[in-house]
């Protein structure tokens, strides 16, 4: 079985719902250059996982563009694992100077 590509490698408008994936969605999309795309989606990643350990949510899905992928909490990492239903969806977008996260119940 071929081995996937990485985030680097992928063509062009394939962005994988990883840090180094969506930073290029943000290069690609809204002209930022590749440290300040970076410092964005860790920052909303980061704002993530304190939505899961503050308000003791089991299991999100943060959504960007079409792309989304599971948050899950577990005891050695708080986002690892859980139950199979969401309680909630993130959806974040981001333009050329911030990031924005709304947070909605599923």
């Amino acid at each position: 079985m071929p081995e996937q590509p990485r985030a680097h490698q992928l063509p062009a408008g394939h962005y994988p719902p990883t840090t180094r994936g969506l930073a290029k969605y943000l290069q690609e999309t809204q002209g930022l250059e590749r440290e300040h795309a970076v410092r964005i989606v860790r920052a909303t990643f980061e704002f993530i996982k304190l939505c899961v350990l503050e308000h003791g949510l089991e299991f999100v899905i943060y959504k960007f563009g079409k792309f989304s992928r599971r948050l899950r909490r577990s005891v050695d990492h708080p986002v690892l694992s859980g139950p199979t239903r969401a309680q909630f969806v993130i959806k974040f977008t981001a333009s050329q100077n911030y990031g924005r996260v709304r947070l909605e119940e599923n």
